[in-house]
C-alpha cells in the first residue's frame, strides 16, 4: 500500500510540472521594418539600455504591406517592451521608438520619396564620364544615338534622390570635357518620376 502512494504521489508531481510548462506565458513578439516605395538599402538598429539588434531592408512592398518577417525586411523577435530605433540609408536617415507585445507582430513603414535621374550621351568620342550628385558618383560608360530606352539604363549614369529638391551636379570625361556651373541644376526631382539629361 505504500509502494502504491509513493507512485501516486510521483505521478502527481509529474502532472503538475507538465502543467506549468505547459502554461508558460511566451513573452516574445516580432517587429519588421519596410519600404513602402523604391530606394536605397537600410540598415535598422534598436536598442534596449546596453543592447542593440541590428537587421537591413533590401526591397520595397509599393502594393501591399508585408508579412511579419518577409523577405528583404528588417525582422526581429525580441521581448516585450519599448525599443529606440535608428535607420539609415544613402539618402535618409530615420529615428524612433517601437513597442513589441508578447505573441504579436508590428510592421513599422520607413516612408521615403524617392526620384530618378539618368545622365547619358550621344558622343561615343568622350569615353567614360563620371557623374557626381548629392555626394554620389556613377558612370556613363556607353553612348545612345537617340537616347537611353528607359530610365536605368545600362550604361548611364543612374541615380535615386530624395523628391522635392533640385540638384546641382558635375561631370569629367575620360577625354578632358567637363560639366559643372549653376546652369547644371537637375529639375526638381518629383516622386517617383524620372529625368534624363544629356551630355555633350
Amino acid at each position: 500500500m505504500k509502494i502504491i502512494k509513493q507512485i501516486l504521489c510521483l505521478a502527481t508531481g509529474l502532472v503538475f510540472i507538465a502543467g506549468i510548462n505547459g502554461c508558460k506565458k511566451d513573452t516574445n513578439g516580432t517587429v519588421t521594418f519596410y519600404f513602402d516605395a523604391n530606394g536605397p538599402d537600410a540598415t535598422v538598429t534598436l536598442t534596449s539600455g546596453t543592447t542593440s539588434y541590428t537587421g537591413d531592408i533590401t526591397q520595397n512592398y509599393p502594393n501591399n504591406a508585408p508579412s511579419c518577417g518577409a523577405a528583404g525586411c528588417a525582422s526581429f523577435v525580441l521581448p516585450e517592451g519599448t525599443y529606440n530605433y535608428s535607420a539609415a540609408s544613402s539618402l535618409f536617415n530615420w529615428n524612433g521608438s517601437a513597442t513589441v507585445y508578447a505573441g504579436q507582430c508590428s510592421l513599422i513603414d520607413l516612408t521615403q520619396s524617392t526620384g530618378s535621374v539618368t545622365f547619358w550621351t550621344n558622343s561615343s568620342s568622350l569615353g567614360t564620364i563620371t557623374v557626381n550628385v548629392f555626394g554620389l558618383s556613377d558612370n556613363i560608360t556607353q553612348s545612345f544615338n537617340l537616347g537611353p530606352s528607359q530610365c536605368g539604363a545600362s550604361g548611364c549614369a543612374n541615380f535615386l534622390l530624395p523628391a522635392g529638391s533640385s540638384y546641382s551636379y558635375t561631370a569629367n570625361s575620360q577625354s578632358g570635357a567637363q560639366w559643372s556651373g549653376s546652369s547644371a541644376v537637375t529639375p526638381v526631382i518629383e516622386k517617383d518620376n524620372c529625368y534624363v539629361i544629356l551630355l555633350q
